[in-house]
């Protein structure tokens, strides 16, 4: 852009160009040998227009304007000061910055003086910093003098002169409410003028002291004097009408310098304006309330506090003053009569208005808790829930009867109000933690239901609680209760460990010590505090099956370091009346690494119950003895799961591949599978026919047929092409068995990885129009992942 133009007065002819650069769009101006340059404040500008506006008599300025990339604007000023060009203002008027505090520079061309010629007038926009009912406010606002040459602060009129008003007289007297307003829903949104901001875009941002409850901290107007124009908005966020108002002066350091509100405007987005006077000077009464009682309550969302004049400081030059406000508070109903029983009766109806109930409720504190308490047996199961959701909200607020209300709610019939108040519980202070001690001692489903929460408190106090809890009634069959009792101690500190100490020392039941020992084996960070209890004393006290169950489990997490305890293990596997003491006793001393636990598995090979005898194969495979044993068991046992693990100690063990083989023709198909995988593990090559004929058993069980098809892939037995084509086309019959069908897809697959003529035959048999899917899905998958099998 290249112009040349007329401006100032007298006329003087203004060189206006405006040029691309790396710093951004640059305006150099010149009249005459008179030349200034300055940087516009936008990356760029993609089309630009210069008008020249007349403000006085034959006095014009030039208006710029320019957009940009990105929706980006700009707009400037120029004119001519003391004969020299002159850049007199510049902004950047697209809205920008981050979301909540975006800004934008104004400029204005309206006729505010009533000459007939428009008034130039700049300022910002900023959001949040809006009177009421307006898209934007113009802010920090300064115009055009033609009679300097320069731009200059002005006060503008904020409000409309035609606009319905209602005149109140503020008062110190209370129409009610005692102390601040029990539900604190006023949120500052922006100022027009900050003290000590200057004009920075900052003085804009939200006046937070007005509602912090503190009158020590305070807003205060920038532009001085009585801060006439000067406003502070807020919005209101409740779904209450405003009953009452009220200002409180500031009171903080430095506030006898500043000025306090005589008469002042609160404005909201409909209804009339409230023109507001304080008939006497605030400073009287620090700190107090000056009420603001309008004559019908207001339905606003957002209000705004418009200074007007004010009472000044003693021995303070006008220059200094700035008014200022304190703190503003605003009240409901729930501030007059029984506005939180209302909100309680709403939880109580249920329906439409409970979550916003319950919201306002969570802010409200004592007087909330205390009505919801006595309405709790009102209240269905969902109130409930939206009662726990208040006592959570006011119990982190320090209100400490809420916490007691947890405790209540604890024990509620309703899974969902138990489980979100225990919850709760174990988040909160020293008072839930005693709280959920108790709970603990409660039966099932609460007890058990506290102590994950309980355990989030002081170990000490977990661990007396969780102590007491296994000593009470059914206490030693409560799992949890053991389980939580390990994890306290396992991050406790020598408190915790001292109480446990000094409850073994009082000999407790064996019932209970027994539990707690099974808890302690169980957990790996305290078995070192059971390894030196559980003795040979110990275990001579128990006689009971359940306690003698669980000093076995006990034991078998514990080393072999105690021939007490080894004895006594050999004899329950000898001669408890229990099959389950005599399995979990062979199984211990295998798990100890007990010295005997071979002499004693051999034993027990002659056992009476299956599962000892399972327990004992599984200790002699460990040792990788008692072969003949082994495959006699092999041979002669009556039951398949003692065969069965007979077939899995002895496939690697020399010598016992023929009886291994007898096995694949078993009469149980657990132990055909069992004998099938064995012979699959040893790399048998020369069992194949055995196999062949496992594949070839229309009446064979699946799980055999599947295990079968295992061997052939490992030993990438080849000449097994046949059998896999025939489970295939068994399991695309239109009347196929299921499991067929499953059996079916792994020989698909199989046969591909075998490749040749069995891959091609097998991926013509499988193009039918019957194929069910699971065979189609595993032939493509292969075709995706090609695989050949090698033969071993």
């Amino acid at each position: 852009l290249e112009e040349t133009l007329r401006l100032g007065q007298p006329p003087r002819v203004v060189q206006v160009e405006l040029t691309a650069a790396e710093d951004g769009p640059q305006l150099a101006l010149r009249v005459g040998r008179r030349a200034t340059s300055d940087t516009l404040p936008v990356r760029a500008i993609t089309d630009a227009t210069l008008e020249r506006v007349e403000v006085a008599d034959g006095h014009h300025v030039a208006i710029l304007r320019g957009t940009g990339p990105d929706e980006t604007a700009v707009a400037a000023v120029i004119g001519v000061s003391g004969g020299r060009p002159t850049l007199l203002w510049s902004g950047r008027t697209d809205f920008h910055g981050d979301p909540g505090e975006r800004s934008g520079a104004v400029l204005t061309l309206e006729d505010r003086t009533g000459d007939g010629r428009p008034d130039v007038v700049v300022g910002v926009r900023r959001e949040g910093a809006t009177l009421c009912g307006e898209r934007d406010t113009l802010l920090l606002p300064r115009a055009y003098d033609p009679s300097r040459g320069t731009m200059r602060p002005v006060t503008l009129s904020r409000l409309d002169a035609d606009a319905p008003t209602e005149a109140v007289t503020a008062t110190r007297d209370s129409p009610g409410p005692e102390g601040a307003p029990l539900l604190p829903s006023l949120q500052a949104r922006g100022s027009s003028s900050r003290a000590g901001y200057g004009e920075s875009i900052d003085a804009l941002g939200p006046p937070r002291a007005l509602t912090d409850g503190r009158t020590e901290t305070y807003w205060a107007e920038g532009r001085g004097g009585p801060g006439t124009g000067e406003f502070a908005a807020l919005r209101w966020t409740a779904r209450f009408f405003i009953r009452a108002l009220a200002l409180r002066p500031a009171t903080g350091e430095g506030a006898e310098r500043l000025g306090r509100p005589r008469e002042l405007w609160v404005v909201g987005d409909e209804g009339p304006r409230l023109r507001v006077t304080i008939p006497e000077d605030p400073a009287r009464h620090p700190g107090e309330r000056w009420w603001i009682v309008p004559d019908e309550p207001l339905s606003w969302d957002c209000l705004a506090v418009v200074l007007d004049s004010a009472y000044a400081p003693d021995g303070v030059e006008d220059a200094a003053v700035h008014t200022a406000i304190g703190e503003i508070e605003v009240y409901t109903e729930l501030d007059f009569g029984d506005g939180v029983r209302d909100l309680v009766g709403i939880l109580v109806e249920g329906g439409s208005g409970g979550d916003e109930a319950t919201r306002l409720l969570s802010g409200l504190g004592g007087p909330a808790v205390e009505a919801l308490s006595a309405s709790w047996e009102r209240l269905d199961e969902q109130g409930r829930r939206r009662g726990v959701r208040v006592l959570v909200a006011n119990a982190r607020r320090g209100v400490e009867p809420a916490v007691d209300g947890l405790a209540r709610a604890a024990m509620d019939d309703a899974e969902t109000v138990r489980t979100s108040a225990l919850e709760a519980l174990g988040t909160l202070g020293p008072r839930a933690g005693e709280l959920l001690a108790q709970l603990v001692l409660q039966p099932a489903p609460v007890g058990d239901a506290a102590v994950r929460p309980l355990l989030r408190h002081e170990p000490a106090v977990a661990t007396a609680a969780l102590l007491t809890a296994l000593e009470g009634e059914g206490g030693s069959e409560r799992p949890t209760a053991r389980e939580g009792l390990a994890r306290a101690l396992g991050r406790g500190d020598g408190e915790a460990q001292q109480r446990f100490s000094a409850w073994v020392a009082e000999e407790p039941s064996i019932a209970a010590l027994a539990s707690a020992l099974l808890g302690l084996s169980d957990f790996g960070a305290t078995r070192a505090l059971a390894r030196p209890l559980l003795t040979g004393a110990v275990l001579e006290r128990a006689s009971r099956f359940e306690d003698r169950w669980r000093l076995v489990r006990a034991a078998r997490e514990l080393p072999s370091d105690d021939d007490e305890v080894d004895a006594w293990l050999g004899a329950v596997a000898r001669e408890a009346e229990e099959w389950m003491l005599r399995a979990a006793a062979v199984e211990a001393l295998g798990r100890r690494d007990a010295p005997d636990r071979g002499d004693v598995a051999r034993a027990a090979l002659d056992d009476d119950y299956p599962r000892v005898r399972v327990q004992a194969i599984g200790v002699l495979d460990a040792l990788d003895r008692g072969d003949e044993q082994l495959a006699r068991l092999l041979r002669q046992d009556s039951w398949p799961m003692v065969r069965e693990a007979a077939v899995e100690a002895l496939w690697n063990r020399p010598g016992a591949l023929a009886a291994i083989r007898r096995a694949s023709r078993d009469r149980s198909g657990r132990v055909r599978r069992a004998a099938v995988r064995a012979l699959t593990r040893a790399g048998d090559r020369e069992a194949w026919p055995l196999v062949r004929a496992r594949l070839a058993d229309e009446d064979e069980e699946p799980q055999v047929t599947v295990a079968a098809l295992r061997y052939v892939r490992r030993l990438c037995v080849r000449e097994a092409g046949p059998r896999l084509l025939e489970l295939l086309e068994r399991g695309i019959r239109p009347d196929a068995f299921a499991p067929h069908v499953d059996v079916a897809a792994v020989a698909a697959d199989l046969a591909l990885i075998l490749g040749g003529e069995t891959a091609e035959r097998a991926g013509r048999i499988a193009t039918g129009p019957h194929v069910p899917a699971s065979i189609r899905r595993a032939i493509a998958r292969r075709r995706r992942s090609p695989a050949q099998c090698e033969a071993r």
